[in-house]
């Protein structure tokens, strides 16, 4: 008996079965690409180095939200628009998901927001934060009891 089996990426695979052994023979394609062990992708990182170095220091304020900007400046998340956010989706959420969009606008400098566009990015942010948020089912088993008497 045998077996012939055909990889996407072109190798090919025979396995025969005799009475006495198993034979396993392996073909690889013939136009297969050979892949570095290592990729030297120091363009980015220095692209990336290059951004971080342009933008200014952060402002030295006791206010917490401040983005950098594509435009190479700070943004500073206005109080009314940090108290609407937080009326909208709860404190606990908007201090947590701002900090993580802070954390996320620093490692990816290459897709910074600008200015105009950093509170439509904030509120997109916590929408989304706050539609996959666990949201607590109160349990059946759980519920209080009644104890009024029945009809």
């Amino acid at each position: 008996m045998q077996i012939h089996i055909q990889t996407k990426q072109g190798h090919s695979i025979t396995i025969r079965f005799d009475a006495d052994e198993v034979i396993v023979e392996k073909e690889k394609a013939h136009s297969t690409p050979e892949i570095p062990d290592e990729l030297n992708l120091p363009e980015q990182e220095a692209s990336n180095q290059r951004l971080l170095d342009e933008l200014p220091p952060r402002p030295e304020d006791q206010y917490p939200w401040y983005f950098a900007t594509r435009d190479n400046s700070w943004f500073r998340l206005k109080e009314t628009d940090y108290r609407d956010f937080v009326r909208t989706y709860g404190r606990d959420l908007v201090e947590r998901e701002l900090r993580v969009a802070m954390s996320w606008a620093a490692s990816n400098p290459t897709k910074a927001k600008t200015m105009r566009g950093m509170t439509r990015f904030l509120n997109s942010w916590l929408s989304r934060a706050y539609a996959n948020a666990p949201t607590a089912k109160p349990s059946l088993t759980n519920a209080p009891q009644s104890t009024a008497a029945s009809w």
